[in-house]
């Protein structure tokens, strides 16, 4: 169970005594697939050595609002920090301060790891995305900015960090601080955010915020598309053919095919889960074969009827009719 360990995968042990995971890994680039920074290391996230936003492993408050999103501020925890649920919309400017504590002090910093879209406390190696902060050893300046994001959620023109000292508590006692700004394409699936500083000996530590931030508005991004054929999946229409389908809500693993029919990909499972009361008419009357499209006026209309469709589909299913999350009117968000 060594970190620094030539193991390559990812590790979890679990401590009985302070109902703890810790995630092993040989460095968080490992995890994070596209990162191209790597530094031949492991980042120790036990180590009660490790830089805070707030709290010491001793649970005294080394640093006071150390967690900054859009002007609200607020005192970090050692692990997990209750964040009242902050709003904001794709494309908008996002600006994030984050007071870092390390016993060497502000030069003491390697990077500082932000992540957005994790799935829930404790998963941080399963976020979305992440913007890494790397300094320079030298001097306290921002040496690289590294995005690791396959979904194309950030627009990465609009990332920039920037760092300075700052007091920690109002005392003479001097922090790291790091400003990154930042806008979404894309809402991730995910609210909560986490946030990651890495000292030189490569001990860190993860905090995490939720309720986090949601964003709303619709993606910029092109839909996704992919190609099936319905004899290789769970359909009760149109078997055998090539369906073309679009994803219409990431978050849910939902897509649409050309004919109007929903289906429901998770991992390898393709399932269809809804049959329209009518198909699409082939004069192209939305602009889309598979119905209005993103633009057209009855497109919150369709999205939101066939998402009835289908929670009644599943109360069926079920045997009852409890709607767990009930939906928004007229295709609302």
């Amino acid at each position: 169970n060594d970190p620094n360990s030539n193991y390559s995968g990812t590790l979890y042990t679990y401590d009985e005594t302070t109902h703890t995971v810790t995630v092993w890994t040989s460095h968080l680039s490992d995890v994070k697939l596209n990162s191209t920074r790597s530094s031949g290391g492991s980042d120790d996230d036990s180590d009660s050595n490790a830089p805070t936003l707030g709290k010491a492993s001793s649970g005294a408050q080394l640093v006071t609002n150390g967690f900054e999103y859009n002007g609200l501020t607020v005192n970090v925890g050692r692990y997990h920090t209750e964040f009242p649920l902050i709003g904001t919309n794709v494309g908008d400017k996002n600006t994030i301060k984050m007071k870092v504590y390390d016993s060497a002090g502000p030069a003491g910093i390697k990077r500082v790891e932000f992540a957005l879209g994790v799935p829930d406390i404790g998963l941080y190696h399963e976020a979305e995305a992440f913007v890494e902060v790397w300094m320079n050893r030298d001097n306290i300046t921002v040496q690289e900015t590294v995005i690791v994001d396959e979904l194309n959620l950030l627009e990465d023109s609009d990332v920039s960090a920037t760092v300075s000292q700052t007091s920690c508590s109002g005392d003479a006692q001097q922090c790291l601080l790091v400003e990154l700004q930042y806008s979404y394409r894309e809402p991730p699936a995910y609210n909560t955010v986490s946030i990651k500083p890495v000292d030189w000996d490569n001990n860190a530590h993860q905090f995490y915020f939720n309720d986090g931030i949601h964003v709303d508005g619709d993606s910029i991004n092109l839909p996704k598309e992919i190609t099936i054929s319905a004899s290789h999946a769970s359909s009760t229409t149109h078997a055998g053919e090539t369906l073309h389908l679009v994803q219409i809500d990431r978050a849910e693993h939902l897509w649409v095919d050309q004919y109007g029919y929903q289906w429901k990909i998770i991992g390898n499972t393709v399932r269809q889960i809804t049959v329209p009361e009518y198909l699409v008419p082939n004069d192209n009357t939305y602009g889309t074969l598979h119905g209005p499209d993103r633009n057209h006026p009855e497109f919150a209309s369709s999205v939101y009827a066939e998402q009835q469709k289908a929670q009644e589909t599943l109360a069926e299913i079920l045997g009852h009719a409890t709607i767990i999350k009930p939906l928004p009117e007229n295709g609302g968000t």
